[in-house]
């Protein structure tokens, strides 16, 4: 067992990676997450924002609710892909058009 600080975000980040990457895409449970990090919440915040897709989901059983991760992108920035839509699927459509809102109506509205 490891004693003394935590290491660097940037060494936390690197061990986090590390264990999504070895998964393969198999789904990581938080408690091993967690043994990389304690603010692993940040951590992956930090790897979504430089590109990584990583995936997660929650899980109740028993009335214990657990949390699962994994990487779907391992390439940063390689296809562009929305952030939100990387860890939540499409966004959702839009209940009316955007178009008749003043903001973008061109008209003037006083």
């Amino acid at each position: 067992m490891k004693t003394g600080p935590p290491g660097s975000a940037k060494t936390q980040r690197s061990r986090i990676l590390q264990v999504l990457t070895d998964a393969h895409g198999a789904w990581i449970p938080s408690c091993e997450i967690a043994k990389q990090a304690l603010q692993y919440n940040a951590r992956l915040f930090e790897l979504r924002r430089s590109g990584y897709c990583i995936e997660n989901r929650v899980e109740e059983v028993g009335g214990v609710r657990s949390s699962w991760y994994r990487l779907v992108q391992s390439l940063p920035g390689s296809t562009g892909q929305d952030w939100y839509e990387c860890g939540h699927g499409p966004r959702p459509k839009a209940e009316h058009d955007t178009n008749d809102l003043p903001l973008f109506s061109g008209g003037d509205r006083s």
